[in-house]
């Protein structure tokens, strides 16, 4: 799986802009601080995708257990 979070990216946008995202059947508005708010729903998809695959593909089916695992990957 790619990474395709850019860290060092930061665009100049209005800070208090907020976007709502359906990360693993869990829905968030989230705070774009300086970030694109497309950047952020790319990596909110991104986050998903990884979540469904990863709990599609092993025996884990706890909601934490699949978001460490994501993260660890990331």
């Amino acid at each position: 799986m790619d990474n395709i979070i850019d860290l060092e990216r930061k665009p100049n946008y209005i800070k208090g802009d907020k976007i709502n995202v359906t990360i693993y059947n869990q829905n968030f508005i989230l705070e774009t601080g300086d970030k694109d708010p497309h950047y952020v729903e790319r990596v909110a998809r991104y986050v998903d995708s990884l979540m469904r695959e990863l709990s599609e593909t092993s025996r884990v089916v706890d909601t934490r257990r699949v978001a460490i695992l994501a993260a660890l990957y990331i």
